[in-house]
C-alpha cells in the first residue's frame, strides 16, 4: 500500500509540473494522467506474467539484441537483420497482425503484448533493464544493442535503462527512422539556436521529473502533453546516451545546421541505410524466409507479377481522412493513365482493417478488376525484391525509401514545398530536387 501511495504522490508532482507549463490543458492532463495510473495496475500484472515466461532467461551470451518494431517501417529494417546474425535477441512488435511469427527465426525470443502494447512494454522493460543490470553485476563485458523505430524513440521505451543507470559502454541504440520526422526537425531545430534552446529547456526539464519519478510510465504522460513533435525527442537523446546511431534514408538531404549546432549533428552518427541496403546482404534463402515473416508467399506473388510481359503499378491509398473518400475519382484518371502499360493493383493504408478504405473505392476496383493486396503487406518488401513492381499513390513513408524511376505519380493537389501543412513535405522538398525523375501529379 506505501508503494502504492508513493506512486501516487509522484503521479501528483509531475501533473503539477506539467500544468506549471500548460496550464489549458489543466483538466485535460489530470485525466489522462489517472486513465494511465489505473490502466497501468492492470497492465503491471501482465508484465510480469510475460516476463517470468519469456524474458527472464538470458541466454549464456555477451551479447544481446533488443528490437522495438513500433509501426511498419521499422520492419523493413528490423525483420532481415534478425537473419544477418545469430545473437541472442528479443523482438516485440507493436502491430503484430502484420507479421507471421512461426518464421521467426530459432535465435528471436519474440514477445506479442496486449492492445495496450506500449504501456505493457514499459513495465516489462523495466523490469529487462533490471535484470540486464543485475547480469552486469557479475559480466562487465556485457553488451546491450537496442533497435527502435524512430516514432518509438519516446522516453517510455529509453527511460527504464536511463533510470537503471545502464553504463553507457554496455549499451548502444540504433534509431531507424523513415527520414520525415527527422528531415523536418532538422529544417526547424538545427538552424535555429532559438528554437533549438526552447526545445532542449523543456526537453532537460523533462528528464529531470523523469529521474525524480516513481513511475515506470510517466514518460508517456509527459510525451503526450510536453513536445510539440514525437520525433523531436530522438535528436535530443544522444545529449543523455552516447552510444546512438540513427539508420535513415537519403542523409545527404538533411539541411546544414549552424554553427553553434553542428557538434550536435555530428555526435548523432548518422547512416544512410535503407531496407533495400540491409536486405540485398542477405542469401535468397533468408530472403524468402524474411518474405514469409510479413505473411509475402513467394511462390504465389511470382506467379502475380511475373507471368505476365507487362510491369506491375500498384497504386497506394491513404486514410479516408486524408483523401475524403474520394480515392475513386482520382483512381479513374490514374486507371486511363496506365492500364494499357501496366497491370494495376490497389493497395489500401495499413491502418485500415479492410483491402479498401470506402465504399465507393471498392466499387471502382470491382469495376476495372483491380487486385486488391493485402491491408498490412509491406509494399515496400514487394517492390524490393520485384524490379517490375512500380508504386504511386498519396504521399506516405513509402516514398522516403523507394524513389527514382519507381514511383510513377503522386496524388496530390501540389508538390510545391510547405504546400501542406504535414509532415509528407520533406517529399516536397525530394520532389523539387528531382529525386523522384519523372514522376506524375494526380488530383481529382
Amino acid at each position: 500500500m506505501r508503494k502504492f501511495y508513493l506512486r501516487l504522490f509522484s503521479l501528483c508532482k509531475i501533473v503539477i509540473w506539467k500544468l506549471s507549463l500548460f496550464r489549458p490543458t489543466a483538466f485535460i492532463a489530470f485525466f489522462i494522467a489517472v486513465v494511465f495510473f489505473s490502466i497501468s495496475r492492470k497492465e503491471n500484472v501482465f508484465a510480469k506474467g510475460i516476463f517470468n515466461k519469456k524474458w527472464d532467461l538470458f541466454p549464456d551470451s555477451d551479447v544481446f539484441n533488443l528490437y522495438l518494431g513500433y509501426g511498419s517501417f521499422p520492419l523493413l529494417y528490423i525483420i532481415p537483420h534478425l537473419f544477418s546474425h545469430k545473437v541472442p535477441s528479443f523482438l516485440w512488435i507493436q502491430r503484430n497482425r502484420t507479421i507471421k511469427a512461426e518464421y521467426i527465426p530459432e535465435h528471436v525470443n519474440y514477445l506479442s503484448t496486449t492492445p495496450l502494447s506500449t504501456i505493457s512494454m514499459q513495465f516489462i522493460l523495466n523490469r529487462f533493464a533490471k535484470k540486464y543490470k543485475a547480469l552486469l553485476n557479475s559480466n562487465s563485458r556485457l553488451m546491450l544493442n537496442i533497435y527502435i523505430g524512430e516514432e518509438a524513440a519516446h522516453l517510455y521505451f529509453i527511460y527504464p535503462f536511463i533510470k537503471n543507470r545502464i553504463p553507457n559502454e554496455n549499451i548502444t541504440i540504433t534509431i531507424i527512422d523513415v527520414g520525415n520526422g527527422i528531415f523536418n526537425n532538422f529544417n526547424e531545430l538545427m538552424t535555429s539556436k532559438v528554437n533549438w534552446d526552447y526545445e532542449y529547456k523543456r526537453y532537460s526539464k523533462l528528464i529531470t521529473a523523469l529521474q525524480k519519478s516513481y513511475l515506470p510510465f510517466i514518460p508517456a504522460i509527459c510525451d503526450i502533453l510536453g513536445s510539440k513533435y514525437i520525433a523531436r525527442l530522438s535528436i535530443f537523446t544522444n545529449t543523455i546516451v552516447k552510444n546512438i546511431n540513427y539508420w535513415l534514408p537519403i542523409t545527404s538531404y538533411l539541411c546544414e545546421p549552424i554553427p553553434e549546432l553542428k557538434s550536435v549533428k555530428n555526435g548523432m552518427y548518422l547512416h544512410d541505410i535503407t531496407p533495400a541496403d540491409v536486405i540485398s546482404k542477405m542469401s535468397d534463402v533468408d530472403k524468402k524466409s524474411s518474405l514469409a515473416i510479413f505473411g509475402i508467399d513467394k511462390e504465389y506473388y511470382d506467379k502475380l507479377f511475373c507471368t505476365s510481359i507487362k510491369p506491375c503499378l500498384i497504386i497506394t491509398d491513404s486514410t479516408v481522412e486524408h483523401n475524403e473518400g474520394r480515392f475513386h475519382i482520382v483512381g479513374e484518371k490514374i486507371v486511363h493513365e496506365y492500364r494499357n502499360e501496366f497491370n494495376i493493383f490497389y493497395k489500401a493504408h495499413p491502418t485500415k482493417l479492410t483491402a479498401h478504405s470506402s465504399i465507393e473505392t471498392s466499387k471502382f476496383l470491382v469495376k476495372y478488376g483491380i487486385i486488391s493486396l493485402p491491408v498490412d503487406l509491406p509494399i515496400e518488401m514487394l517492390v524490393y525484391s520485384y524490379p517490375n513492381v512500380y508504386i504511386g499513390g498519396y504521399k506516405s513513408s513509402i516514398y522516403m525509401t523507394i524513389i527514382g524511376e519507381r514511383v510513377k505519380f503522386f496524388i496530390t493537389k501540389s508538390m510545391k514545398i510547405n504546400s501542406e501543412a504535414h509532415t509528407y513535405s520533406v517529399i516536397d522538398d525530394f520532389y523539387n530536387k528531382g529525386v523522384y525523375k519523372d514522376a506524375k501529379i494526380f488530383w481529382e
